[in-house]
């Protein structure tokens, strides 16, 4: 019998404070290897989870984008439930959706509660700009499992070309120069249900 790292999965709740008003960054992942979040079924499953969630008034949502292998998020959380619900019921109403392509999601997930002298223009714009950053498009294409919350506006969002697409500097931007820290938005933090460490 193979020896396997105990789980971590607890140690992603230590020092978790949901706050009603709050905005929080959070990454959820599906089971890896995985490539097919990205599906058309799966991501409009995903988006009409997300805007259920936000009519239902169990979060703002600001943005999200569905990647091959996880989620991100960025919401702002209301005073109905705290943020470890909300991502339960996101997993728990979209898990048809991802065993319709043979995925599931990790048990935890990892979250960032923007402190108050953050923008959350800066986690947008990371998000936006994660398929680019991650090679899975090119500059003039646009990811379609990228959404913006209802009533939404980033400031970035008015920098972007005619067509919608990011400057050819941004793509290769460092997190400083994106205004936001890699620990904030999970670079080696996120843990699978092995133990082993989930990276962008």
């Amino acid at each position: 019998m193979a020896w396997h790292e105990p789980r971590r999965t607890a140690d992603l709740r230590k020092g978790r404070v949901s706050l009603a008003g709050a905005r929080y960054f959070v990454t959820c992942a599906a089971i890896r290897p995985c490539t097919a979040l990205v599906r058309p079924g799966c991501v409009s499953g995903i988006r009409s989870v997300l805007e259920r969630l936000h009519a239902d008034g169990d979060m703002r949502l600001l943005c999200a984008t569905t990647m091959p292998d996880h989620l991100h998020i960025v919401f702002e959380l209301t005073e109905r439930l705290a943020v470890g619900p909300v991502i339960g019921k996101l997993k728990a109403i979209t898990k048809p959706a991802l065993a319709d392509v043979g995925a599931s999601w990790q048990r935890g997930f990892f979250d960032h509660r923007l402190r108050p002298d953050e923008r959350s223009d800066a986690y947008a714009r990371y998000v936006f700009l994660n398929p680019y950053r991650q090679d899975l498009i090119k500059r003039d294409t646009t990811w379609a499992a990228w959404m913006m919350g209802t009533g939404v506006d980033f400031d970035f969002v008015h920098l972007l070309d005619a067509g919608g697409l990011p400057p050819v500097e941004w793509i290769a931007a460092g997190f400083e120069e994106l205004g936001i820290r890699a620990e904030d938005v999970g670079e080696g933090e996120c843990v699978d249900d092995t133990g082993s460490g989930m990276r962008e």
